[in-house]
């Protein structure tokens, strides 16, 4: 450095009218600790601290409330002056509260229903689940339609259902699993229940479902290999050797041991299925066995369910088209499980 240049503070090189020739280029400004801060207007200032002595001498008062009402944390809640702005408030949030209370009565149980190009099926299904609902809960029940991006012509409309269902409509297909995950949460039950559109199983046994979930299990699988399980028709042996080497391989893959995993009637607690589908990265018909693996690794309470089967209509699983996919998800799955993803 120049001796002309010596006591010239590095923060004001750059602030030099010219440089001769030759001479280094400035390039270091200082470090950020070092720049000048922008001022802030006196007025802004005094606005500034006046604001913070009110919330101080706030504060202070409010702490003198509570001080001289010792039992005031246990009975009615905070303490308020009477007649001060932050009683009105309290006042008016308790009658908010009351009001949705009575508007929104709790509910025992939300039955969620998943449907995909099948609005015929799935008009005589939301009939036929309703009546069963009204009739055994009456109104501490509810019924949630998910429509996951059918096509034109396909898919469910508001009018295709009675006025107490909950329909939601997905725009684009997102899988089974994502569709279950929309009607999860908007669920306000106590206990979610899971069927397929086409209602296979009869629903007689929901009330035993519930019983065992109150009792303490988290999670509520049917199993349809159960044997106290019925079917009122003969299952195809395609259907059968599938749905056993699928259960197969998931137990192989993800060490787990569940008699029947592919089976759409499930039951689960409000808060263990919003945490389960909350965090569900696949959505495709592989997606129970995610559940599953979650559910393992969080400690969840399951529980095998023996069903009665009614009918089997041709289900939407192909196959040729499914299997491949379903299979890579699941391989996908035991990577993920194997690194440790689903731990907590």
């Amino acid at each position: 450095m120049r001796p002309a240049e010596r006591d010239v503070h590095p923060r004001r090189l750059q602030r030099l009218p010219g440089r001769e020739r030759g001479s280094p280029r400035p390039r270091w400004a200082g470090p950020s600790s070092c720049r000048a801060t922008p001022r802030t207007h006196p007025r802004r200032r005094a606005a500034r601290l006046r604001g913070a002595r009110e919330l101080q001498a706030a504060r202070r008062a409010h702490r003198a409330c509570y001080r001289s009402r010792p039992c005031s944390r246990s009975i009615g809640g905070p303490y308020a002056p009477p007649g001060s702005a932050l009683e009105r408030c309290l006042r008016a949030a308790r009658r908010d509260s009351a009001r949705r209370a009575v508007a929104n009565p709790p509910l025992t149980l939300s039955l969620i229903i998943p449907a995909y190009n099948q609005r015929e099926r799935s008009i005589r299904a939301a009939a036929t689940a309703m009546d069963f609902l009204q009739a055994r809960f009456g109104e501490r029940a509810e019924l949630i339609m998910v429509d996951d991006g059918s096509v034109r012509g396909k898919a469910l409309e508001p009018g295709d259902v009675p006025a107490p269902v909950t329909l939601i409509r997905h725009s684009q297909n997102l899988g089974k699993g994502g569709a279950l995950r929309s009607g999860v949460a908007r669920a306000r039950g106590e206990y979610a229940v899971l069927t397929d559109s086409d209602l296979p199983f009869s629903l007689e046994p929901l009330p035993t479902t519930l019983d065992w979930l109150r009792e303490g299990a988290d999670i509520v699988i049917g199993d349809r290999c159960h044997p106290e399980s019925m079917a009122a028709i003969e299952v195809t042996a395609s259907r059968r050797l599938s749905s056993v080497v699928y259960t197969w391989a998931v137990n192989r893959l993800l060490a787990l041991d569940y008699p029947d995993i592919q089976c759409g009637y499930k039951g689960y607690r409000a808060a263990a299925a919003k945490d389960l589908f909350g965090r569900l990265e696949v959505t495709s018909f592989a997606f129970e066995a995610e559940i599953l693996v979650r559910a393992h690794k969080a400690g969840y309470r399951v529980r095998c369910q023996p069903l009665r089967l009614m009918h089997d209509e041709d289900s939407s699983v192909r196959l040729s088209r499914h299997a491949p996919r379903m299979l890579g998800d699941v391989m996908r799955i035991a990577w993920r499980a194997r690194r440790g993803c689903y731990d907590r």
